[in-house]
């Protein structure tokens, strides 16, 4: 039964879950200890979802080492970096908000939005590990941050002005602008428009709070750019 079938518990498909294992390893880990199910107490199709969603997750990692040997085995494994990103984290199902015991009223709560973001390539990476003695960047980034990452990776010159983000190596702080929720946050403060601070995880010196509107100011001329841009370059088919 796939994910669109009349349970709907979330992504990849339950019959093929079962035959791979994974529930059965879910099981297992539950007895041990190793693992526990967010919504355990929830209601009964919440848990179930989340119990798939780990299923995925398995069946991911089973997907990224055949691709890693396979890369490995070509001799590309060197020349190849690879980008993993949650991109949305699980909000589909509200299972986010009920993960985190709020509800949708609450939206600029930037831990409903964590993801997880890693740049591998072995060459690179052991490279940053010898000269930080870390393979971790301890700041907040988004989506926005990839693309001029690798640009900034492969030595590969662009124009800012049409980025929404820059590399993680600089040491510029980074806000993030969500089309989605027609906002502007980082992991301490969360805007509407980018001027009126809405909601603060914690307190905050002024001088913070006039550099995410500084930057978010700037994000607002960057997306007026590349809105120019696009309209002016799209070719109509």
């Amino acid at each position: 039964m796939s994910s669109h079938g009349p349970y709907n518990y979330g992504p990849g498909n339950i019959e093929l879950f079962e035959e791979l294992g994974y529930f059965e390893a879910i099981d297992e880990a539950v007895v041990n200890g190793d693992w526990v199910n967010p919504l355990e107490n929830g209601e009964e199709i919440d848990r179930l979802r989340l119990r798939h969603y780990e299923a995925a997750i398995m069946d991911f990692d089973r997907a990224l080492g055949r691709l890693l040997e396979e890369l490995e085995n070509s001799g590309e494994i060197d020349n190849t970096i690879l980008v993993f990103f949650g991109d949305h984290n699980i909000y589909y199902h509200d299972l986010h908000l009920k993960i985190n015991d709020v509800d949708s009223s609450m939206y600029y709560d930037m831990e409903l939005y964590q993801a997880f973001l890693a740049v591998y390539n072995p060459v690179l990476t052991d490279s940053f590990v010898e000269d930080n003695g870390t393979n971790e960047i301890e700041k907040f980034v988004s989506p926005h941050n990839i693309v001029p990452t690798l640009y900034d990776l492969l030595g590969i010159g662009y124009n800012q002005n049409l980025m929404m983000g820059e590399s993680v190596f600089l040491d510029s702080s980074n806000v993030f602008y969500s089309h989605k929720l027609t906002g502007f946050f980082d992991n301490q403060l969360f805007s509407d428009d980018g001027y009126e601070i809405i909601y603060s995880k914690n307190e905050i010196e002024q001088d913070y709070i006039d550099s995410f509107v500084a930057i978010s100011q700037e994000l607002r001329e960057r997306l007026e750019i590349i809105n120019y841009w696009y309209d002016n370059t799209k070719q109509s088919h």
